[in-house]
């Protein structure tokens, strides 16, 4: 999708136009695509800093600018390898800095991606997310949190290692934190006995100091009763009554198991010593997962206005950094520039459900990008995950099979954002173009529209409610969300969307005659299924 058609560049005007310099007068297509770049090795280097500070990020001032930027941009080729190990982008700028790029590369960071995540991505916790927001979260920071490449740079090794928290949100994510009614059956399933000790067995031997540090969880093994003793503070009744400090001490607890299924990629697992450090360190995200919830009443309303920190009284533990990136479809942005132009004065548009249909898109596409990372790092935990969305995944979308190892592979070619953002031409061909099924069997805009409304429908079924049953609707918010945009001008109406509707209703119109419907099982069978429900 042409950069200039998203939001971020749409209003880039009016982040540069304080800046004293020329540069940014007339961005052509390779200064957009190194602005993009930059942005992500920003983004992703913010964490890598709060591993390196052992603190979380709650602000970006002024006096920590010129800091942060020498620090991303003195680690740039290495923030750009591992931010992207699990694909093959090759970066905008040389593996060896020249002097040239770099002075390129701090003044974007310092002028406009610092700036931009600091008015936009740096949140305070309302204690009031739902469970759909939190699980993406986990995700997010998962990957976030995957590598440790300051113990590269500070050790000279080879290969970079695990950080020592990606193994805590990892089972956090794993056992389903946010669901407590599920979570005690989640940690029945995964650290069963026979599974930690056949973790023990695979990959590299544990160090003396290792087992040394191990020896206690492994003990408790034999011993049935403190075993079950111990699992049974996860139970619903127990968990609730659980203070903070204790919650966090059982979670680590299970994460020392789950590092053992990591251990290859992990320098020394008993660096993870008591967990003190971490719990200290990373306290603004944990604190998310582990405080009781008002009882009924969830958001996921999260991008407010941009909060006043300096009128308004809040702590710097409430901050945190949300750990995915958004400029290009945030939907505040998108929600205010629909509302400020004549040409959308009767198009109605909820912001609330623009973040609702994001945050279902971002914890579908990235539940599946997760699996893909967890398949090199630990193909026990990839296949836990893939288990249990079976119905989804397995059973519904066919996007994975199990093979003669008993182990799930993957039936499907990955689906990134950047696959599925609109441009106007590719609506206007939408529009124009008489579609045969076999055309969805290709790979093309319209296939990954559909591809993607799939999957958000499988494996975040709320959508479907919180959309009236209406994939049509779906699609409207999959345009406003994706969809093209122009500063004065809509680049899209209400007939726009009714005439893409209607392309989509012809193909499920004969849907209906087909025999093996299976072979649409990723495009069309979920949403003529909700088709029919509605109907």
């Amino acid at each position: 999708m042409p950069e200039q058609e998203t939001i971020f560049w749409v209003y880039f005007h009016g982040i540069v136009k304080k800046i004293k310099t020329d540069k940014f007068k007339k961005v052509d297509l390779l200064l957009r695509k190194k602005i993009n770049e930059i942005f992500e090795v920003t983004h992703y280097g913010l964490f890598q800093y709060q591993i390196l500070k052992d603190k979380s990020l709650t602000n970006i001032d002024d006096s920590s600018v010129s800091e942060i930027s020498n620090y991303i941009t003195n680690n740039y080729s290495r923030f750009f390898e591992y931010l992207n190990y699990n694909n093959s982008k090759t970066s905008m700028y040389s593996s060896k800095l020249s002097k040239i790029e770099i002075d390129e590369i701090s003044f974007i960071i310092e002028n406009i991606a610092l700036k931009y995540i600091a008015d936009n991505l740096l949140l305070i916790n309302n204690n009031n997310y739902n469970n759909d927001f939190l699980n993406l979260l986990l995700i997010e920071l998962s990957k976030m949190y995957r590598f440790d490449t300051n113990f590269l740079a500070r050790n000279n090794d080879k290969i970079v290692y695990h950080s020592l928290v990606y193994p805590l949100f990892l089972t956090m994510l794993i056992i389903d934190i946010t669901n407590e009614n599920q979570m005690f059956n989640n940690i029945k399933k995964i650290y069963t006995k026979q599974n930690i000790l056949n973790a023990l067995k695979v990959g590299r031997p544990l160090s003396s100091n290792e087992y040394n540090y191990f020896k206690s969880h492994i003990d408790i093994l034999e011993y049935d009763e403190e075993w079950n003793t111990f699992l049974l503070n996860f139970k619903n009744e127990n968990w609730v009554l659980h203070s903070i400090e204790k919650k966090y001490k059982l979670i680590f607890q299970l994460a020392k198991y789950t590092a053992l299924f990591l251990k290859d990629r992990i320098k020394s697992v008993w660096a993870l010593s008591d967990g003190e450090e971490i719990f200290d360190s990373f306290y603004n995200y944990i604190i998310l997962f582990l405080t009781n919830k008002p009882t009924g009443q969830t958001s996921t309303i999260y991008l407010t206005a941009k909060p006043d920190f300096i009128n308004k009284n809040y702590d710097e533990d409430d901050k945190f950094l949300l750990p995915f990136l958004i400029k290009d479809y945030n939907p505040i942005q998108i929600g205010h520039h629909i509302s400020s132009l004549k040409d959308y004065s009767k198009f109605v548009c909820d912001k609330d459900r623009i973040i609702d249909f994001l945050d279902a898109v971002l914890l579908s596409t990235n539940y599946i990008s997760l699996i893909d990372i967890l398949k090199v790092d630990s193909n026990y935990l990839a296949d836990f995950l893939i288990q249990r969305k079976k119905l989804a995944l397995v059973d519904t979308l066919f996007l994975y099979k199990l093979d003669d190892h008993n182990m799930y592979k993957k039936q499907y070619n990955s689906i990134s954002l950047e696959d599925i953002q609109i441009n106007q031409n590719v609506l206007k061909e939408i529009i124009k173009k008489d579609f045969r099924l076999e055309f969805l069997k290709t790979n093309n805009q319209l296939a990954n529209m559909l591809k993607t409304i799939s999957l958000i429908l499988s494996l975040v079924p709320s959508i479907a409610k919180r959309f009236n049953y209406s994939w049509e609707l779906i699609l409207k918010y999959f345009i406003i969300t994706f969809g093209p945009y122009k500063r004065k001008k809509a680049l899209y109406d209400k007939k726009t969307i009714n005439e893409v509707s209607y392309k989509i209703s012809k193909l499920l119109s004969n849907f209906k005659h087909v025999k093996n419907k299976e072979d649409y099982s990723q495009t069309l069978l979920i949403i003529y299924k909700l088709e029919n429900f509605k109907n």
